[in-house]
């Protein structure tokens, strides 16, 4: 079990496995969870709509979709996005220190306030920081 920041709520371990079978039974929330395999890529996945509150998610995407996916109160430090669809996704109040994305249109991301290094971010400086980093 894990604290997650501003809050007093555990949440609870997944494994990559619990989740993938969750994914494929149609699970489109998740709460208060932690869903970590730093050394894991999902690939070429259709998680659109997928939500994630309150919960430490840290693995790689890679070729998916998310469209419409929603971060919301968790941490993302060591999460990446490799050419995925973000269309309509929603990262807010979230960790995202070390968050990669690249290969991906920022277009149609929305980025809320969000917290990196003790810093809070607005979702303009979030949008310029990763607009500058996927030109790179």
């Amino acid at each position: 079990m894990v604290l997650i920041k501003n809050t007093e709520m555990l949440v609870k371990d997944m494994s990559i496995d619990d989740f993938m079978e969750s994914i494929k039974k149609g699970s489109k929330q998740f709460k208060e969870v932690a869903v970590e395999d730093y050394n894991f890529t999902l690939r070429d996945s259709i998680l659109n709509d997928v939500e994630f509150i309150s919960s430490f998610v840290n693995f790689n995407f890679k070729n998916c979709s998310l469209r419409g996916a929603k971060f919301i109160d968790c941490n993302l430090k060591c999460i990446s996005f490799d050419n995925c669809d973000l269309t309509g996704i929603l990262i807010s109040e979230c960790a995202i220190e070390s968050m990669e994305i690249k290969n991906c249109n920022l277009i149609e991301i929305n980025f809320g306030t969000n917290y990196a290094y003790g810093n809070t971010l607005s979702g303009d400086r979030c949008f310029e920081i990763y607009k500058y980093n996927n030109a790179t």
